[in-house]
């Protein structure tokens, strides 16, 4: 498996980093390696600013106790999150969480049209919506 893997990783959602543009990418296989560090080089991506570099290795090394505490928070959400909806929405389905902390709603058993949706999910739940799939290119849009 090592000779055809490449491993990526990043403290950015973890930690909270995405705005220091850090990762680490594993590549067992030299040969491998070698082309993807010659592409990096032709696109002119270097190494990571030093800012990143520090706030990576103290997220690595001291971020434990934060990420421990994030993580209690996120699931104290969810049992929320579905509690609420087993109480208020039940035609309402949450779809469970797989390695994201976003939680994704599946309403069509409400029996409502998307546009009735729309409708409460904006106007009377006052949540902002983005349009998915996006309707054309987005420079096009006001």
């Amino acid at each position: 498996m090592a000779d055809f893997t490449i491993t990526c990783t990043s403290p950015s959602k973890t930690f909270n980093l995405a705005g220091l543009q850090i990762s680490h990418i594993f590549i067992s296989n030299e040969s491998l390696r070698r082309r993807f560090r010659h592409e990096l080089e032709a696109v002119g991506y270097g190494e990571p600013n030093a800012m990143a570099e520090v706030a990576a290795k103290a997220a690595y090394s001291e971020g434990e106790p934060w990420l421990t505490e994030l993580l209690a928070y996120l699931e104290e959400n969810l049992r929320r999150t579905r509690a609420f909806l087993a109480e208020n929405l039940p035609q309402v389905k949450l779809i469970e969480p797989e390695g994201t902390y976003l939680l994704w709603l599946d309403c069509r058993g409400t029996g409502l049209s998307p546009e009735e949706q729309d409708e409460a999910i904006v106007q009377r739940g006052r949540i902002w919506l983005d349009e998915w799939p996006v309707p054309g290119p987005f420079w096009k849009r006001a």
